[in-house]
This record gives structure tokens, sequence and C-alpha cells, in this order.
């Protein structure tokens, strides 16, 4: 078959192989074309809408991407890839209790699966949950570090310090140049508003991975924490110069705002984020609330409808 016959080709799987490699060369809008192309002559393709999901997921465009993933799995309820991917994305957008609904219910689980939900438990609060899922995890792979230390942030935030450190200790003896380890050591002092603490561990690993997105962000969380508004902002301002389409600088540097109340400004970037991403609910909550500190309580509740 000649190249203008393969792409006047409306074979669904010629147009979902051609999608494919859209999508593994970076190109996802292009990517989605295809697929789309895929779901005109099949509507029900499931691994047409789990590739769909996954490329709006890599263009920031999280509530259509969460809406391919579930018609993926209404065609396709038991898919593990699928469940993963969509449970991630659910963690990303703070839906932790209906993250959790979907895994407690898999028949099948793999250690992948183990550890979203175990992630879900440790974002919600629920740190014994969590080190139940780790510890099923660590019975078959006792030197995966990586859940060593989520184990190890579980342990804080049950306060339990002197345990904590043995496993971070643990874990920085099977790898003491672990710079992950480092960002968790981090995102564990943070959990326990140890703010001072957490900002050591994240320069740490910001002098191994500059500008990394995800740690300058909690960095600039930690120093808001501390009060030191100016350094914060600093921060947020250099992530936003190089991701201005991602809706979490906005977001961070409208919350920075709305601690200073001032919330005329906060207003402004929390709709700048809302922008990039319409329905994501911790940004609905976050402008609903500061709509109603400028006791504008109609836009206020507009915004709790959304959400």
């Amino acid at each position: 078959m000649g190249l203008l016959s393969i792409f006047k080709s409306k074979d669904p799987k010629k147009l979902l192989e051609i999608g494919t490699e859209y999508y593994n060369s970076g190109k996802y809008q292009k990517s989605i074309e295809y697929f789309n192309k895929t779901l005109n002559s099949e509507p029900k393709n499931p691994d047409a809408w789990y590739f769909k999901g996954n490329a709006y997921q890599m263009l920031g465009k999280s509530k259509l991407a969460q809406d391919s993933y579930e018609k993926a799995l209404s065609i396709r309820p038991n898919d593990l890839e699928i469940i993963k991917s969509y449970t991630m994305l659910l963690n990303s957008l703070e839906l932790f209790k209906e993250s959790v609904e979907i895994l407690k219910n898999v028949s099948e689980s793999d250690d992948e699966i183990i550890e979203i939900l175990g992630d879900a438990y440790l974002k919600t609060g629920k740190f014994n949950e969590a080190i139940l899922q780790y510890n099923d995890i660590l019975e078959r792979k006792p030197r995966y570090k990586e859940i060593i230390a989520k184990k190890g942030t579980a342990l804080v935030g049950l306060k339990k310090f002197d345990e904590a450190l043995e496993i971070y200790e643990k874990v920085l003896k099977i790898s003491p140049y672990d710079t992950e380890v480092w960002k968790n050591i981090g995102n564990a002092f943070y959990t326990v508003k140890k703010y001072e603490k957490a900002i050591q561990f994240y320069d740490m690993y910001l002098n191994e991975h500059k500008g990394d997105f995800g740690v300058t962000l909690s960095k600039g969380d930690a120093l808001r924490k501390l009060g030191k508004t100016n350094e914060a902002l600093d921060l947020y301002t250099k992530v936003l110069e190089k991701h201005i389409q991602n809706y979490e600088p906005w977001c961070r540097v409208g919350l920075l705002y709305y601690d200073t109340e001032d919330y005329e400004t906060a207003i402004y970037y929390l709709e700048l984020a809302n922008e990039r991403n319409p329905l994501n609910p911790s940004i609905l909550v976050k402008l609903g609330r500061t709509y109603v500190k400028l006791r504008n309580y109609n836009k206020g509740l507009e915004f709790m409808e959304k959400l």
C-alpha cells in the first residue's frame, strides 16, 4: 500500500496505527485527529479512546482526557492499563475518593495499581491505609526504594518521626545519591509543615535537576507557607516563563495573593489557571472562596455550581 493510499485509508486498524505513530513522535494534536477518525468507523474502539485520553493528557487537557478514559473503561472495564492512566489522572486532579473507589474494586491488581491506591490514601491523609498498600508491595520488592520513601512519608504523616527516619536511612543506604529520595523526603517534611527542612531537601534535588517544574513549585509552596512571599513569587514566575500554558503555576500565584489577602489579584491569576484547566475542582473551589472573600456571592456560587 502506497503512502497516499495509507493516509486515505478508512481501515480503523490502520488509522489507529497512524495515530499511535503521531503520538509516539510527540504530535499529540495530530494523533487525536486519527484517533477520532478511528472512532468514526468504530465508536466502541477502547484503544482509540485510551490513546486519545493519553494525547489529551499530554496536551494538559485534563477534562477531555478524563472523558476519554471513562469511555474506554465503559467498553473495557477490567483493562489495567486504562485503569492506571485514569486513576493517575484522577489523583493529579485531587479526585482521590473517585480514584480509591475504582482501585478498591480491581479484581486482579498489580504493584502499579497498589501503588496508585497507596498514593491516593497518602494524599488524603489516610496514612495507615497507605502503609498497608506500600507494605504489600515491599513484601515482594523489599528494596523498592521509591515505595520505601513513600512509606516514610506516611510515617511522617502519623508523626512517627523515629520510624520515618529509619526508613529514610534505609533508602539512602540503598541509594545514597538517589535524587528522587531527596524529593520524597522534602515532600514528607512539607506534609507535616516542616517547611525549612522541606526546602533543604528540595534544594538538594534542584542542584541536580535545575529547573524541575514540580519541585520548583513545591519549594515555592514551602516558601509561601513560611511567609517568604517575594521568594515564592520569584520561583513561580520562573516556572511561568517556561510553562505559560500550564495551569499549575498560575494557580500557585493566585494562592500566594490569596494568602496576602489581595483577593482582586488572586482572582486574576486563578481565572488564568481556570482558562487553562476549566473543570479542575481544586481551582473551582479556590475561585469560589476568593469571590466570597470579595463579597461577590453570586460569582462564588457560580463556581460552586460548576464544581
